[in-house]
């Protein structure tokens, strides 16, 4: 489809013609160069562009897309923000704890919670407890299973279940 370049009344050439954004998720998907990805993530006008440069980024696991898809965490669409989430868990590096839990305890789309959630999971730090610890609270029960498997998971020992509570006293005794 074929958009006009002007919105003008007069003054246009009816040939004038843009062509809308492409969906290119399956190229960047193949992109391994950082600097590519990172300036896709922040430029490109198609959220599932962005979109697949997050999980292009997080599957390459380098150090140097960490602050980009930090950057990129507050993207208006929550797709975009749910695969930075999860890219940022791939990458296993210490910075990228505190944006997930801000994103756990705050985001307004449940889905992109649940995300952070098994990002921080995947992460490994167990720097992430105390937040997880007050995602067990969280309205979505998705959110809450994932926080409490992240927690399990984390701590290494038994399920204390999904009481905050019992969770709270094994990491004050650490």
């Amino acid at each position: 489809m074929l958009l006009p370049t002007c919105l003008c009344l007069s003054g246009c050439k009816s040939d004038q013609r843009i062509s809308p954004p492409k969906d290119r998720a399956d190229e960047i998907a193949r992109i391994t160069e950082v600097k590519e990805l990172t300036s896709i993530l922040s430029e490109d006008p198609l959220a599932l562009n962005r979109a697949a440069a997050a999980l292009a980024l997080g599957r390459l696991g380098d150090e140097q897309g960490v602050e980009p898809l930090i950057a990129a965490l507050g993207d208006a669409d929550a797709a975009v923000r749910r695969d930075i989430t999860l890219a940022l868990g791939q990458i296993k590096d210490w910075r990228v704890t505190a944006p997930l839990c801000g994103r756990l305890l705050h985001d307004n789309i449940a889905d992109v919670r649940r995300a952070a959630a098994r990002a921080l999971h995947d992460s490994g730090d167990r720097k992430a407890m105390q937040c997880l610890v007050e995602a067990l609270t969280d309205p979505n029960e998705s959110v809450v299973y994932n926080a409490h498997r992240a927690l399990i998971a984390l701590t290494g020992r038994q399920d204390l279940g999904r009481s905050p509570s019992q969770w709270e006293g094994l990491i004050e005794s650490e």
